[in-house]
């Protein structure tokens, strides 16, 4: 069966994310208020397969993780993990599904997205996070 292609459904997020991403329980206590995203951890929940590893490079089988809005859309009666996807003009295989997350806005619905290893990914984009203790509105 050919890889289902995300390229064509420009709603799809993509992540660039380090091996260990989506492990921390509580990101907000590991330092400083800016981090790099392969030093902090956000603990966003692995629902089913696994994680990057710190073996995969570009040489190995291209993998990713989508989340769980992406899995439904594909894949609504089935299992998205060993399935191929294909985006950016490449094929991955998928090896995990996370839990949707909201990045900007609270109210916002949930968006299919994509997570690719850094190593494989092939993008010179840099990434960065930004923690605080909530913000003021009242002024």
């Amino acid at each position: 069966m050919p890889p289902r292609s995300a390229d064509e459904d420009r709603q799809v997020d993509r992540r660039d994310i380090s091996a260990d991403y989506f492990k921390a329980k509580d990101a907000a206590a590991a330092g400083p208020a800016v981090m790099w995203h392969g030093r902090v951890r956000l603990g966003i929940p692995l629902l089913k397969g696994r994680e990057f590893t710190d073996h995969g490079n570009a040489d190995s089988a291209n993998v990713a993780i989508i989340n769980k809005d992406l899995a439904h859309k594909y894949w609504p009666a089935g299992d998205p993990l060993a399935q191929r996807i294909k985006y950016d003009d490449k094929d991955w295989e998928i090896v995990g599904v996370v839990g949707d997350v909201k990045l900007l806005d609270l109210a916002a619905q949930d968006k299919p997205e994509i997570y690719l290893p850094c190593a494989q990914s092939g993008s010179p984009r840099g990434c960065f996070l930004l923690f605080g203790a909530g913000l003021d509105r009242s002024r």
